[in-house]
C-alpha cells in the first residue's frame, strides 16, 4: 500500500510541482532555489518537503549549510513508474517553474576560502620587524 501514500504526498498541487521540477535536475534542489522557482514562501516549502520525504518520494542531503532534496533510486518500479508520469506532465505552470528554475542563479554550498594568517595581509615597517 506504499503506492497510496505515494499518491497522497502528491495530491497537493504545490508537491506535485516540487517532484516535478526534480524530474529535470541531478543532484537535487535546496529549499532556496525551490522558492525562487515556485514562486513560494520558503516556510511552504519547507512545509511540503517534508511531507514528500516522510512518504518516501525523497531524500535530503546537508551540503554545507544548504540541504539539497532529490528523488530517491528509481530501482523501486512503483516509484520508477511515479517519476516516468510526472516527467510527462506538460501544463503551463510546470513549463514556467522549470523556466525559473534555469534561469535563475542557485544556491550553492560555499567553498571553502584559503586560510592565510592575520600577519600576511599587513605590511609593517621594517624598523618595527
Amino acid at each position: 500500500m506504499q503506492a497510496v501514500t505515494y499518491f497522497k504526498a502528491l495530491s497537493d498541487p504545490t508537491r506535485l510541482r516540487m517532484m516535478r521540477l526534480l524530474t529535470t535536475v541531478d543532484g537535487g534542489i535546496c529549499v532556496g532555489d525551490f522558492s525562487r522557482a515556485l514562486k513560494c514562501a520558503p516556510y511552504n516549502v519547507s512545509k511540503q518537503l517534508k511531507i514528500l520525504e516522510q512518504s518516501g518520494l525523497l531524500t535530503s542531503a546537508k551540503r554545507g549549510r544548504f540541504v539539497y532534496y532529490s528523488m530517491l533510486d528509481k530501482n523501486d518500479s512503483t516509484l520508477s513508474d511515479i517519476y516516468s508520469l510526472l516527467q510527462n506532465l506538460d501544463a503551463e505552470i510546470y513549463t514556467e517553474d522549470l523556466t525559473r528554475y534555469h534561469n535563475m542563479p542557485h544556491e550553492s554550498p560555499p567553498t571553502e576560502q584559503p586560510t592565510t594568517s592575520p600577519t600576511a595581509a599587513i605590511s609593517l615597517p621594517s624598523n618595527l620587524l
